[in-house]
């Protein structure tokens, strides 16, 4: 394995630990939620969601998108066509989900007072990388006509965390088009989609937040800074076959950076850049690769899918549990035990479940095992 691809895992394994230490904090109490799911206490669960690493964990998931999109190119350098790509893409994907879904919902329905979805019927988006909204939309209106239809119920996601697996789903969809329509340009086809943003307000108001939430454009920046990254290591296949791309290189990665930043200051929020700059620093400061190439970070970014999968609800649920019981000062070290047993069935799932099976469904599919 290469330092390169190291410090990757690397920086999904902080990605993972932002998150997981950011629900089980920070996410769950007032005022997102009309009642604590927390054991801490009022006081301390303040101080404890105000604590920056917890309050901005949630960026973590935008580390986890400028990684996928680096890691799109590695992908599109090994297929020959978009279907090839794709397929790449659902096998690395839904063999944890298929496990991770299965997990979660026969645990929601043994824990005690499980505060979640646990319906049968809510596997559906979470196994078909679909969004409830998107399912609910096709049952309940668009063929509302049907009277099978009519009594099902409103689908849910078993986990909230799955929302980003369905962003990621799109992103790749729309890089195979790219892909198919120009290979070598799918970078600036991308970005100009990017551009679309802004102008929907103006083009179809009517219709912005729609095409925005079905193209991705709130996440795509960040998506295409990381495959910029990639292009600015000069591993691009097409400047393999000779094509010089240093200028247009430059000028992308300008512009990804561009855009995020105007998106970040609009939004005030600056703790995203320290995002931006974790994510680089390696590529350009050994220190760095060095620092996130550490063997024990790389072994959490190695099941951060996994772990992603089953964290939050599960994780939130038990920490639910223990709300009737006090444990004082302490009762701020409970996630702790509880992260290490998740990190366990994580590294459970990925060893025993998701690299057989991805072995063997590109075997079936008669896909390289690069």
């Amino acid at each position: 394995m290469t330092d390169r691809i190291r410090f990757l895992d690397g920086l999904r394994g902080v990605a993972i630990l932002m998150v997981v230490f950011y629900h089980y904090y920070a996410r769950w109490l007032p005022p997102t939620e009309p009642v604590s799911f927390y054991p801490y206490g009022a006081h301390l669960e303040q101080t404890l969601a105000n604590f920056m690493p917890f309050k901005y964990g949630c960026t973590g998931v935008n580390l986890f998108f400028l990684i996928s999109g680096y890691v799109i190119f590695l992908t599109l350098e090994k297929c020959q066509n978009s279907l090839q790509f794709l397929a790449r893409r659902w096998i690395r994907l839904f063999p944890s989900m298929l496990m991770g879904s299965v997990f979660l919902f026969i645990l929601a329905n043994i824990l005690p007072h499980y505060p979640f979805t646990k319906s049968a019927s809510d596997l559906l988006p979470g196994l078909t990388f679909i969004p409830p909204e998107y399912w609910n939309w096709l049952l309940h209106e668009k063929f509302i006509f049907l009277k099978s239809f009519q009594s099902l119920k409103f689908l849910h996601s078993l986990d909230d965390s799955f929302w980003t697996l369905y962003v990621e789903a799109r992103f790749y969809i729309l890089a195979a088009i790219a892909h198919a329509l120009a290979r070598r340009y799918v970078l600036p086809l991308l970005l100009l989609l990017c551009c679309l943003r802004p102008l929907l307000a103006f083009i179809a108001p009517a219709h912005a937040p729609m095409i925005a939430n079905l193209l991705v454009l709130d996440y795509l920046p960040w998506f295409c800074c990381g495959m910029a990254a990639y292009q600015f290591q000069g591993q691009a296949p097409s400047e393999r076959r000779g094509v010089d791309y240093s200028s247009l290189i430059g000028i992308l990665l300008t512009a990804a950076f561009l855009t995020i930043f105007v998106i970040s200051v609009l939004a005030f929020c600056p703790e995203k850049f320290i995002i931006l700059i974790m994510f680089f620093a390696p590529f350009v400061i050994p220190a760095f690769a060095r620092l996130f190439s550490h063997p024990w970070i790389v072994f959490v970014g190695m099941i951060s899918y996994p772990l992603y999968l089953i964290h939050e609800y599960i994780g939130v649920g038990i920490l639910n549990v223990f709300k009737n019981y006090s444990f004082g000062g302490w009762s701020a070290l409970e996630p702790l035990p509880l992260v290490a047993l998740m990190m366990l069935i994580a590294w459970a799932i990925f060893k025993f479940i998701e690299q057989p099976a991805q072995l063997w469904l590109k075997a079936k599919l008669k896909i390289s095992k690069k």
